[in-house]
Order: structure tokens, then C-alpha cells, then sequence
């Protein structure tokens, strides 16, 4: 081999490292992440006059007209957190109502309420969450249907066409961005997470401020689950099981059959069947797979949970697992494992999770501060028997170790913080002076004056930072001790399992 060729296959062997160590490098082209901040054009600065006051917006803009009418879905009287409380409905008793909901997104042209809309489609929508519910700025479920009543899918803010979506508002989290960024963090690191983008709402005319329009979890086609049912009835479909509090009752329960082990009901939480639908789910299929489903229990909880036919790993995608585990730990997510945990199924696949809800992430969990030691998620539902497993430890040690030198730098992570709040620009100031009452309030219960109440934009994502890379130099020095959970003294008494 000569000199020249030599050296240009060091030059592509040096660019193949570059490119596998690329924070942006994904696994596949079919799962290549938009990252909003990222990927939106620059826009020139708008020349048109707004004398009137109209809101003028780099931000996609989407506008709700309610007709006068009242969203359901808010908390009637005292709220159970752990059971199934009830909402409001409208008049003729249903949970959503239809309103009319336009969208202005151009791509090289600042966005206003009189523009000709980008989208215009009647939608069913009602508040949603659970604590969430009760802010002055609340989420919203979004269902769009055509004038006839039938679903209507549309591809809203460059994401994957579809007909549900939620609408997050950023409320208690006062720095805007903790989901905006570790959706997008999962989605750089998992086969699967919720697309979003930010966007400016406006209701009836009046300015609510910054939201982020999420896909929520369902089926569907390009970048949502493919766990979609090719045929009506059929007992052969991927799934999706969403553990929580039994608030929708909508929902199929799996715990009135083949239940094996109740630990997921011991801790006030339910298993739920979120696809398919009641329309598509037939008996045989239901019945299917409250017995996978209770087959993947009982081997998980099993004597011989990590050995022969019983072994997790026939039931579960190890990888998504760790990767979970990792970003939920990485953000002291305090509701991972226990509320809004979704676990999904293709068709022949494996159990794979998919993330929800960093909104109480990284020290802002309204009652328990937490400190850089917290690891609530390790003696979460499956992931107390998954630890006793030393393999599964070593990939997660191994895994945050990688992800330490990419997406989980510290360089990385300030920069991405940074270069989103510059993207989100002058929104933060209007949201900001919509919503001024909330930083004179003390959202988060802090009896030790921690400092976890901020008072202002800059304060907001100084604790977020804080909490953040403190967290991460603590699991950097001590992530090898994952291993003492998986030594031999520890899984002794392996008969009499926590609750």
C-alpha cells in the first residue's frame, strides 16, 4: 500500500471518529433528530408596523378561539394523588370540547395572529396532567378532527403527521426548557421520544405565552411508534402500556386479569393499556396481552429472573432500559418508574420504555428537594430486580461513560442550554412579563431556603445548571458503585423482596 492512499484512509478513519462521536450522529437517517434551536432558519427582523399591539414572533404561533366556551378537564374539589380524581366536563358531559385552532408557522417570515394561517382544522381539546392541571398556565390535550367529526392528521411544526397532541405549558419550571431538552437528549440516545417545539399561544386573543408542542405517545407513522395495528381486530399489534395513577378512565386496565406480581399496584399505580384504543382492542387482544404482559412480570420477579426462559432479557430491549434509566437518573427525574412511565411493544419486539415528563426534573419537584446523590429511579418498579444484575450494571456504567464524552458533556449541555434560551429570544421576555406573578411566587416548598424558588429568568436556569452538572460530577465519581447493588451479599435474602 503506497504513502498517499495510506494517509487518505487515515484522513477517513479520523473523520468515521469525528462522525461516530458527534453529539448529532444518529443511529439510523430514519431516526434523525430535529433539534428546533438548530434547525430553524434565521429569520430577518420583521419590517412590518404593529402600532395595534400584535404579537410579532420568530416562534411558530398557534391561536385557539373557544366560541365562548369553557375547556374541560379541571380538578373538581380535592385532588387524590394517588387515586382517580374527577373533572370538569361540558355541558352535555363530555371530556373535550371543539374549538378552532389555527397555525402560523412560515418558515422565513416572523408569525402574526392576522397572517393567513399555515393550519386551520376544528380540535377537540381539554386540560391534562395531574398536579399540572391546577396551574394558571395548564397543558393541554389537542385531538384535531375535520368539520364531520373524523380524526384529521396534520403535520404540525414539521413534525410527523398525526391527530393528537399535547401542548405543554411551562409553568412550575420557570427556565422554559427543561423538557424541550431532555426530549431531545432521549431522542439522541434512544430509538424513541416524544418530537416537540416551542411555539407562542394566544386564546381567544388573549397572550399565554411560551408552550411546547409535544407528539404525545401513540401509534403512528415516520418518527412516532411503530407499534401501528395493520389490521382491525387482529390479535397480532404492537402495544403501549402507560404505568400510573388510575386517572383516565378511558383507558383499559390490565389489573383485573393474569396480574402476577401487584407491585406496580402496591405503589398506588396502575397499568393501562394506552394503544390500541377501545375501538381497535378486541377481547383476544386485550387478553393477549394482559398474559405477555404478566409473563414479563412474573419472569422479572422470578427466582430465576435473570437466567434461562426467565430471564429478563427475553422480554425486554436491555439497551432501551439503560438508556432510561441514565437520562432519568442523569435529571433526578422524581417521577420516573412510578408515574407517566410508558412501555411499548412491536409486534415480535421486545419491552422497550419510552420517556415523559421532566417537568420536576433537576431539583424542581414541588415537596423534596433533591441533592446530587438522589437516585430515586435505581428502586423504581423492575429496575430494583434489574441492578441485582451485574451485566445490566457494567452496560450502565459502560453507557454513562460514553454519553459523558458526547450528549452528557458539560460543554455540550451549557452550550445547548445556552444556544436555546438565544433561540427562544425575546418569547422569554413576553412570556415573562405575561406570567411575572410567578416569579414572585414560592411555587416549590424550600423550609430550608435552598433557593429553590427563583425569582427571575436568570435564576430559573441557574438552579437548573446547578443541579444539573452537581448531579453529574456526583455520578461521575461514584457510578461504579452501581456495583455494590448487584453483589452477591446484597441479593442474599432474595426471597423477601421490597415492596
Amino acid at each position: 500500500m503506497n504513502k498517499k492512499l495510506q494517509a487518505f484512509i487515515a484522513i477517513l478513519l479520523v473523520a468515521a471518529a469525528v462522525l461516530g462521536a458527534s453529539v448529532y450522529q444518529i443511529k439510523s437517517e430514519k431516526h434523525a433528530r430535529i433539534h428546533q434551536h438548530l434547525a430553524a432558519a434565521q429569520k430577518d427582523p420583521c419590517m412590518v408596523a404593529h402600532g395595534d399591539g400584535t404579537l410579532c414572533t420568530h416562534l411558530p404561533l398557534i391561536s385557539i378561539e373557544t366560541g365562548g366556551k369553557t375547556i374541560p378537564g379541571l380538578v373538581t374539589g380535592e385532588d387524590d394523588m394517588f387515586g382517580e380524581s374527577e373533572y370538569t366536563e361540558t355541558d352535555d358531559g363530555e371530556s373535550m370540547v371543539t374549538v378552532h385552532m389555527d397555525v402560523f408557522d412560515s418558515a422565513t417570515d416572523y408569525n402574526h395572529p392576522t397572517d393567513v394561517p399555515t393550519i386551520s382544522t376544528a380540535t377537540q381539546i381539554r386540560v391534562r396532567g395531574h398536579s399540572s392541571r391546577e396551574f394558571d398556565k395548564p397543558p393541554y390535550l389537542l385531538k384535531l378532527i375535520r368539520d364531520d367529526g373524523v380524526e384529521r392528521n396534520e403535520a404540525l411544526l414539521g413534525m410527523s403527521a398525526h391527530n393528537e397532541w399535547v401542548l405543554h405549558g411551562p409553568f412550575l419550571d420557570k427556565s422554559l426548557i427543561r423538557n424541550y431538552l431532555f426530549y431531545n437528549l432521549s431522542g439522541e440516545m434512544m430509538d424513541y421520544a416524544p418530537n416537540c417545539r416551542f411555539c407562542e399561544l394566544i386564546q381567544d386573543g388573549d397572550y399565554k405565552g411560551v408552550y411546547l408542542l409535544v407528539e404525545s405517545i401513540t401509534a403512528g407513522e415516520n418518527d412516532r411508534l411503530p407499534i401501528i395495528m395493520k389490521k382491525k381486530n387482529s390479535v397480532l399489534s404492537g402495544y403501549l402500556l402507560r404505568i400510573d395513577r388510575p386517572t383516565e378512565v378511558d383507558l383499559a386496565t390490565l389489573r383485573d386479569v393474569d396480574v402476577y406480581t401487584e407491585r406496580t399496584y402496591v405503589q398506588h399505580m396502575d397499568v393501562a393499556i394506552r394503544y390500541p384504543g377501545k375501538a381497535r382492542l378486541s377481547p383476544d387482544l386485550k387478553e393477549r396481552i394482559e398474559k405477555d404482559f404478566s409473563a414479563f412480570e412474573k419472569a422479572m420477579y422470578s427466582y430465576d429472573y435473570d437466567s434461562g426462559d426467565h430471564s429478563f432479557k427475553t422480554f425486554i430491549d436491555v439497551d432501551s432500559f439503560v438508556d432510561y434509566y441514565i437520562i432519568n437518573a442523569v435529571s433526578s427525574n422524581m417521577d420516573a418508574g412510578r408515574f407517566s412511565t410508558y412501555l411499548y411493544k412491536t409486534i415480535g419486539g421486545k419491552y422497550k420504555l419510552c420517556v415523559w415528563d421532566f417537568n420536576n426534573c433537576c431539583n424542581n419537584f414541588v415537596d423534596d428537594a433533591t441533592e446530587a446523590d438522589f437516585d430515586g429511579i435505581r428502586s423504581a418498579v423492575y429496575f430494583n430486580m434489574l441492578f441485582r444484575n451485574r451485566p445490566f450494571v457494567e452496560k450502565v456504567i459502560a453507557r454513562y461513560r460514553e454519553l459523558r464524552t458526547t450528549i452528557l458533556s458539560e460543554v455540550y449541555l451549557r452550550e445547548y442550554i445556552d444556544d436555546t434560551l438565544a433561540f427562544l429570544g425575546e418569547a422569554i421576555d413576553r412570556n415573562n412579563a405575561r406570567w411575572s406573578t410567578v416569579f414572585a411566587a414560592d411555587l416549590l416548598n424550600d423550609p430550608e431556603n435552598t433557593g429553590r424558588n427563583p425569582h427571575s429568568q436568570k435564576e430559573a436556569v441557574k438552579m437548573l445548571e446547578d443541579n444539573l452538572f452537581s448531579r453529574l460530577d456526583w455520578m461521575d465519581e461514584n457510578i461504579d458503585n452501581l456495583l455494590q447493588h448487584c453483589a452477591a451479599s446484597a441479593n442474599k435474602k432474595f426471597s423477601e423482596l421490597p415492596h
